[in-house]
């Protein structure tokens, strides 16, 4: 009898458990492609096989490249198209959204210097050619200028947000990596894949990187300023890292230490396989894990880029890389500084996870007790 009855107690904390993995399901799922998305590669590509462009342009030189969009299912599609420069997001990748590229550091905007039609209309069981022009500007430069064309799926669901928003608004060779995932996250044929929050929508992006000629250029990474942010519900200060150069940098490992002077606060993050757009500011978050003090604050910073078996400098984590930059900058934090952090971190939502948690166990515990009561009710009538 005691066997059964613990089985039941067991079955219930089971579909307890499923019950909670189910309701933190954000996304909805699909069983297959609406769009099949491909890059005709020209003759000026340089990096072969690939599913993104890499194109070798003269100064004022024009190119007309291919995008081929499938639809290979029984409905008529809408596919929006834009053009955005790439970007390093806080947390170390590559994104190509639609954001300012910083003017002092990059030598041109990408986006003003291609053309693509911004709405297409894919019938059922069709597939279309999407041309797309490049105009490079008469601006001299080595490396690469990087962007990337987003092309997403519009439903009606998604028109209709579209709409609301505008109401509410008048009221290498290695250069990057290939992954391709379904409506419940970015598709990105780019520098990195990033879940973005789309609903009943497919989303795709396919890397544009411009060149003049075939010069290698290594990243040139400096420390710009610091900031307090608040990162994930947690206060953090923010490194300022700066790509100088027109390339990537790869495999970046950041090794941090910030200290109070004359005081023993001191805090520390360390970081790997981490990238940096060309031209781009990587704000690098370092937790704070106590409260803040006012006073001077020396910063103390190692950015690694590159892993190489030869490479001349190792890593307190054993690894090398080829290239290495330290660097150092002192700051001051008064209170009012401290206290505005504060204040703004106030806005940033709160976990709420924990309620996942309280649903769990007042659930389990409704099911443990009818468990219970119809084994003592049983055990009565016998």
């Amino acid at each position: 009898m005691k066997k059964k009855f613990w089985c039941r107690i067991f079955l219930a904390l089971l579909l307890c458990c499923s019950l909670v993995v189910s309701s933190q399901r954000v996304f909805a799922t699909s069983s297959g492609l609406n769009l099949l998305v491909s890059p005709l590669l020209p003759d000026n590509q340089l990096t072969a096989k690939v599913n993104y462009f890499d194109l070798l342009l003269k100064k004022e030189e024009e190119q007309t490249v291919t995008v081929v969009l499938n639809n290979p299912t029984d409905q008529d599609r809408v596919v929006a198209i834009e053009v955005n420069p790439a970007t390093t997001t806080y947390n170390g990748t590559v994104e190509y959204e639609d954001k300012e590229p910083n003017e002092d550091l990059v030598p041109f905007n990408i986006c003003d210097a291609v053309e693509v039609e911004e709405r297409i209309e894919l019938p059922a069981n069709q597939t279309i050619d999407v041309p797309v022009t490049i105009k490079m500007p008469d601006v001299a430069f080595d490396g690469v200028v990087a962007g990337g064309l987003k092309l997403r799926e519009i439903t009606e669901e998604t028109a209709k947000t579209e709409t609301s928003a505008e109401s509410t608004d008048k009221a290498t060779d290695d250069r990057t990596d290939v992954t391709t995932e379904d409506s419940t996250t970015e598709s990105t044929f780019a520098e990195e894949s990033r879940e973005s929050v789309v609903t009943n929508t497919y989303t795709y992006v396919i890397a544009l990187l411009l060149s003049q000629n075939k010069a290698a250029v290594a990243p040139e990474i400096t420390l710009g300023g610091m900031s307090l942010k608040n990162v994930k519900n947690q206060d953090a200060i923010s490194l300022e890292l700066v790509n100088e150069a027109n390339a990537y940098a790869q495999d970046v490992r950041v090794e941090a230490t910030i200290s109070l002077e004359g005081g023993d606060e001191s805090f520390t993050s360390e970081q790997s396989n981490m990238k940096i757009a060309p031209a781009s500011i990587f704000n690098y978050p370092v937790e704070v894990e106590s409260d803040l003090l006012a006073g001077d604050y020396l910063v103390e910073t190692i950015v690694y880029s590159e892993k190489a078996k030869d490479g001349a400098y190792e890593a307190s984590d054993g690894e090398r890389y080829i290239y290495r930059f330290e660097l150092s900058q002192t700051f001051t934090l008064d209170e009012r500084i401290i206290q505005g952090n504060s204040d703004a971190g106030s806005f940033i939502p709160k976990n709420h996870n924990w309620m996942y948690w309280v649903g769990f166990v007042s659930l389990a515990g409704s099911f443990a007790g009818v468990a219970f009561y119809l084994q003592h009710k049983k055990l009565g009538a016998n």
